[in-house]
C-alpha cells in the first residue's frame, strides 16, 4: 500500500527548495495502479499549464503603446520587453507551472515499484518519464543559453529533480548533463509505451519519437532530429487538407484532430489574446494568396490581423506535438545533411494540404542555401503561435546559421534581443533563488 501526500492532490503554490505546500500535511492511500494513472491523467496539471513565456517573448506579434499601459501582468509586460526581472510578481509562474508536472511526474516515478502488474507498470513508468522529460526540456527553453556542444559541459543547466523530496537542495546541472538527462528519460519511455495512445494527452511511442526530434533540433543534432521525425511520421504522417477545411469560422481546427500525437496547451496570457495580440505585418504579409493559411490562421482586428488557428479549437494556444512538425523538422534536417531533392519532395507533401492547388510554390529547382532559407520561412509560418518560434530563434542565433535580430517599439522606446544575447536565458525568478540557492543566471 501506497502512501502518499495529498499535496500533488490538493496545490502547490510557491517554492521552498523548489515549492512550498499550500496544503496541510495529510495523507492519502494509494493501492491501485489507476490512482497513479489517474495523476497522469490529471489533464490541468500535466497537459494544459505549459509555459507561455516563449510565445510571449517571440517576434510573431506585437502590441500597441495603449494596450502596453494597460496590461496588468508585469510578467508579461517584461517578458515582451526581455526584461532582467520577468517572474517576480506572481509566484504562479512558468517554473511553477514547469515543476508541477515534474513533481507529479517523480510522484508516479517514486511509488511505481509497488505495483505488480508489470505491464501497467511499466507503462505507466514510461508515461511519468515522458512528462518529465516534456517539463524539463520547456526549462531548458527558458532558462539556459542556447545549446552549444563546445561549452555544454561549463554552462548552467537547470536543476535535475528526480524525486518528490521538497527539502532536498537545488543544484543546478551543466547544460550537457541537462540535455542527456532529459534524453534518457524519453528514450527509455519509448518501448514500454502504445504506438498510439488510447487519448491524445497520454503519451505514446509516436510522441516520445517527435519529443526526441523536437529536442535534437533544438541541439542543432540534425542527423538524430532526421531520425526521430522519420520515426514518428512512420506511426502517423496524416495530415489536413486546408482545402476541405471551413477555414472562416473562428475556430477552423478541431480538438484532437488527426495531425495531433500529443495534446497540450499553455497557461493563458492576455498580452497574446485577441484583440491585443496583433500579428507582426511583415509575417502576415509573408502568407501569399494561394496559401490558405492566411485564412485559417487570422481574423481581422482592426487594421491588423489576430491569430485563431490553434489545434485546441478554441482560443487556447496549441504546444503540443503534430505531424506537421515533423514534416517541417525532416525537411530542415535533409537539407542541413545536402539530400535537397528528398526535402523537396517532403515540403511538397506538407504545402500541398496547406496552399491552393495550382499556387504551390515550386521548389524543385533551389539550391541547398535556397531552400533552407524556404523550410525555415515555411516553418514559421505554420507554427506559429505554436512557442517553437522561441526555441528556433535561440537555435538559428547559435550554431544554426541564420541570426535574427528581434525588435520592439514601446512608448517611442527601442528594445532590441539581438543574437548572441544572454537574455535567450531569462532570470530565474528571484524567490526560487532565495528559498533554493540555486545559482542566477547572468
Amino acid at each position: 500500500m501506497l502512501i502518499v501526500s495529498t499535496v500533488f492532490l490538493t496545490g502547490i503554490t510557491s517554492c521552498d527548495k523548489y515549492l512550498e505546500i499550500k496544503s496541510d500535511e495529510t495523507f492519502d492511500l494509494i493501492d491501485q495502479v489507476e490512482d497513479l494513472q489517474a495523476l497522469l491523467d490529471n489533464t490541468s496539471v500535466m497537459n494544459a499549464s505549459h509555459a507561455s513565456m516563449p510565445e510571449i517573448a517571440s517576434d510573431n506579434y506585437f502590441i500597441t503603446n495603449q494596450e502596453w499601459q494597460n496590461l496588468t501582468s508585469l510578467t508579461q509586460k517584461n517578458g515582451y520587453i526581455w526584461d532582467n526581472d520577468v517572474f517576480n510578481d506572481s509566484k504562479n509562474n512558468d517554473w511553477f507551472y514547469i515543476y508541477r508536472s515534474v513533481m507529479y511526474s517523480n510522484l508516479v516515478l517514486d511509488n511505481i515499484n509497488e505495483i505488480i502488474d508489470t505491464e501497467k507498470r511499466e507503462q505507466i513508468r514510461s508515461s511519468a518519464l515522458f512528462y518529465r522529460a516534456w517539463s524539463l526540456h520547456q526549462a531548458l527553453q527558458i532558462w539556459t543559453k542556447p545549446y552549444e556542444k563546445e561549452s555544454s559541459t561549463s554552462s548552467l543547466g537547470i536543476p535535475l529533480k528526480t524525486n518528490p523530496n521538497f527539502d532536498e537542495v537545488s543544484r543546478r546541472a551543466s547544460l550537457e548533463e541537462s540535455y542527456a538527462f532529459v534524453l534518457s528519460d524519453l528514450k527509455k519511455s519509448l518501448f514500454n509505451l502504445p504506438i498510439i495512445a488510447d487519448f491524445k494527452t497520454r503519451p505514446s511511442r509516436g510522441a516520445g519519437f517527435a519529443l526526441l526530434s523536437r529536442i535534437y533540433l533544438s541541439m542543432n543534432n540534425y542527423t538524430e532530429a532526421l531520425v526521430y521525425a522519420d520515426s514518428a511520421l512512420q506511426i502517423n504522417s496524416s495530415l489536413m487538407d486546408y482545402n476541405a477545411k471551413n477555414l472562416n469560422t473562428n475556430t477552423p481546427f478541431e480538438r484532437f484532430n488527426n495531425e495531433v500525437i500529443f495534446h497540450a496547451t499553455s497557461i493563458n496570457s492576455l498580452i497574446l489574446n485577441n484583440p491585443r495580440g496583433k500579428i507582426d505585418v511583415d509575417l502576415y504579409n509573408s502568407y501569399g494568396d494561394g496559401d490558405l493559411r492566411k485564412q485559417g490562421f487570422f481574423r481581422e482586428n482592426g487594421n491588423y490581423y489576430s491569430f485563431k488557428g490553434s489545434y485546441d479549437g478554441s482560443t487556447r494556444l496549441f504546444c503540443g506535438l503534430a505531424t506537421d512538425e515533423m514534416y517541417l523538422n525532416r525537411a530542415e534536417c535533409l537539407v542541413r545533411v545536402g539530400r535537397v531533392e528528398e526535402a523537396a519532395l517532403t515540403m511538397k507533401d506538407l504545402l500541398s494540404k496547406r496552399y491552393r492547388e495550382r499556387q504551390i510554390p515550386d521548389m524543385m529547382n533551389l539550391n541547398n542555401d535556397q531552400l533552407l532559407d524556404f523550410v525555415l520561412e515555411e516553418r514559421r509560418k505554420e507554427l506559429i503561435y505554436r512557442h517553437s518560434r522561441w526555441m528556433d530563434l535561440r537555435r538559428l542565433n547559435h550554431g544554426g546559421g541564420r541570426s535574427v535580430a528581434v525588435k520592439r517599439m514601446v512608448n517611442d522606446e527601442r528594445y532590441e534581443l539581438r543574437a548572441g544575447s544572454s537574455k535567450y536565458a531569462f532570470q530565474i525568478p528571484l524567490f526560487i533563488v532565495e528559498n533554493s540557492g540555486v545559482v542566477q543566471n547572468d
